[in-house]
């Protein structure tokens, strides 16, 4: 009866249907309470209440009657209260999943007798105090979701007694502290771990057995107050296909071999874990990251294909290894708010599954090398705040940015979309491109607007009538002068005639 719209409350005259197996009343309008009543269905197996924004009150403990309990889904509603540690007791039970309501207090320890259970996700509520340690007695244990809640202290489960072939742990959005690691290396089978946005504290082991993190696809540790450098093991993870260690305080350099990431390298390494299509009706797992400002949030069922890797808003130094290039199945790179030095490596501009590159507020220089023009995928490119030069690359999707991609900084790049021209050879300008030609009337008010035009011009007028003064005395010298007539007028030679009538007439 899911997916109607069913309003009113739920009868407690359910816990009369004694043979009653599956239940499900999703994506309804109900409001009111669970009846405890339903503690009565001994024979309940799946009991599905999820999408009813209006069910409100607390999570029954009678639910814990229910030995043949295999299913509980019940999220986006208003329920309260404290997670009843009677559904211990469920010795049937394989799917919890409690998400999004308004849950609070403390996950409750007597989960772990649950020797059945597969999935529990508890996110998205308001629960509080620590991990209990007693969760690494679920031996049938292969999703952990715990987060957007209120928890705290450090992350301690010893999971050495999961028996499971793939397990996921995310805890993100919390306040988990500590080191995480040493759970971390308890269990080989890890396909998932999300850890964001927490505060995790100290440094990432220098040292830690890779065999036995050979499954994990997902590590995700942004948001966090890491410090130290990116030991070496990270980048000798066999199947690792999303890496984010952004927003913490990491420093050194890059010196981890890109070309053992065979997760960037190899398409499909593994298939999606625990076959997430099919228990989407009961669980989805997904983790989120950060490009050009906007959140985004992929689902698991992306990763028989994506590939992230976040490195953005460390202290990180250095080049950039000329051998990230041979991630050849690399999707999205965020490198950007470091302190990374030289040039950006040609090979990266072959990588042509690239969609996102950003390389922006680093002490990058030299040109961006041309083949990024070829890359037909590429979507969002941020090279801003460094000290690029040369010509911005040409192709079909390079000509699709706008200057926000390049700018601020970057003060001797060319070419569109930037106004600067590029030059037809280097030793048309100093600062490598010009600008556009000025027309003549810009060039004449140029001209006159400099105060030394005035200084010249006087300058040349002085000395234009020293020169006539000069050749006017020195024609006198040559002809000589004549005795006044009687009259006391002076006879006119040749010379002071040409002279005397040119000045007439142009008076």
């Amino acid at each position: 009866m899911d997916d109607n719209t069913f309003t009113g409350t739920l009868p407690p005259s359910l816990g009369n249907c004694s043979k009653l197996q599956y239940l499900d009343l999703g994506g309804n309008n109900l409001q009111g309470t669970i009846p405890s009543s339903l503690g009565k269905c001994q024979s309940l197996q799946t009991l599905i209440l999820d999408t009813n924004a209006r069910l409100t009150g607390i999570l029954p403990p009678e639910l814990g009657q229910l030995q043949m309990l295999t299913t509980v889904v019940i999220y986006g509603t208003m329920i309260y209260g404290a997670i009843p540690a009677s559904l211990g007791n469920c010795s049937s039970l394989e799917y919890l999943v409690l998400t999004t309501n308004h849950l609070n207090g403390t996950i409750p320890g007597a989960l772990g007798r649950l020797s059945k259970l597969l999935f529990l996700n508890l996110a998205n509520n308001k629960l509080s105090g620590t991990v209990p340690l007693e969760l690494g007695n679920c031996t049938s244990l292969r999703v952990l979701q715990l987060g957007s809640n209120q928890l705290e202290g450090e992350f301690r489960v010893d999971f050495s007694k999961v028996s499971t072939p793939e397990l996921v742990v995310s805890v993100y959005n919390n306040f988990i502290s500590g080191n995480i690691f040493g759970s971390l290396a308890t269990h080989k089978n890890f396909t998932i771990v999300d850890v964001c946005k927490n505060s995790l504290t100290g440094e990432i082991p220098a040292y830690v057995d890779v065999k036995s993190l050979s499954k994990l696809q997902v590590l995700m540790l942004g948001y966090n107050n890491l410090v130290g450098p990116i030991p070496t093991w990270m980048f000798d993870l066999p199947k690792m296909q999303v890496l984010d260690i952004s927003h913490n305080n990491l420093t050194g350099e890059l010196s981890g071999n890109f070309s053992n990431f065979q997760g960037f390298i190899n398409k499909n390494v593994t298939q999606v874990p625990h076959n997430c299509h099919d228990l989407a009706n009961y669980y989805t797992q997904d983790f989120g990251f950060n490009l050009k400002l906007r959140n985004y949030s992929v689902s698991m069922t992306y990763l028989s294909y994506l590939t992230f890797l976040d490195l953005a808003v460390n202290r990180l130094s250095g080049n950039i290894p000329s051998n990230i290039g041979e991630l050849s199945n690399l999707f999205y790179l965020n490198l950007s708010t470091n302190a990374l030095t030289g040039q950006i490596p040609v090979a990266l501009g072959a990588i042509t599954p690239l969609q996102s590159v950003d390389l922006s507020s680093n002490l990058l220089d030299g040109p961006i090398p041309q083949d990024f023009g070829s890359l037909k995928r590429l979507d969002i490119f941020m090279v801003g705040n460094n000290n690029l030069s040369g010509p911005i690359p040409t192709g079909p999707q390079m000509q699709t940015f706008t200057s926000d991609s390049y700018l601020p900084g970057n003060d001797n790049l060319c070419g569109n979309p930037l106004t600067r021209i590029c030059p037809s050879n280097s030793s048309n300008s100093e600062s490598g491109f010009k600008t556009v030609p000025q027309t003549l009337l810009e060039k004449i008010n140029d001209w006159l607007s400099v105060p030394g035009f005035c200084v010249g011009f006087a300058i040349g007028f002085i000395s234009f009538a020293v020169f006539t003064v000069h050749y006017y005395l020195s024609i006198q010298r040559r002809e000589g002068n004549r005795i006044a007539p009687a009259s006391g007028r002076q006879e006119s030679t040749p010379s002071q005639e040409y002279l005397y009538g040119a000045w007439k007439s142009r008076k």
